[in-house]
């Protein structure tokens, strides 16, 4: 299933394909800053998500962040960062309708607020009940 942009470049997300490309990443610091001032949370253990709905972008942009505070050492913060990038993909097609119509885009943060390195299964159980949550939170508006 192909999922449209309605902006001039038509950028499309694959879902049959579990891929993570350039442009579902977050990168604007713009865009990041307006996430961080006027965006929502909640938290699911070990995540706090931040969530701002998107008109202009024809995909959801996210972006994945592991403390420095908690985790000191750079090969820790890496491992986490993977594993919830990999979850993410894995599961990405949980924040997509089964029509591809009737979505609202999100620009996402997941931050990793946990003191332990958990297990990649346990993040992907979280991470799919994280954007679960959101699916729910785009029905309502």
């Amino acid at each position: 299933m192909l999922v449209r942009a309605a902006s001039e470049e038509m950028r499309q997300v694959d879902l049959t394909r579990n891929t993570l490309t350039k442009h579902e990443k977050l990168c604007s610091h713009i865009r990041i800053g307006e996430l961080f001032e006027k965006g929502s949370s909640f938290f699911v253990y070990p995540f706090r998500i931040k969530y701002l709905p998107n008109s202009e972008a024809g995909c959801h942009s996210i972006l994945f962040s592991v403390p420095k505070r908690r985790f000191k050492r750079s090969v820790d913060r890496h491992l986490l960062a993977r594993r919830m990038r990999e979850a993410y993909r894995l599961n990405k097609k949980e924040l997509y309708y089964e029509d591809g119509q009737n979505n609202e885009f999100f620009s996402i943060a997941i931050m990793y607020s946990g003191n332990d390195k958990l297990a990649f299964e346990v993040i992907e159980d979280k991470l799919i009940s994280c954007l679960r949550r959101l699916k729910d939170l785009s029905k309502i508006k």
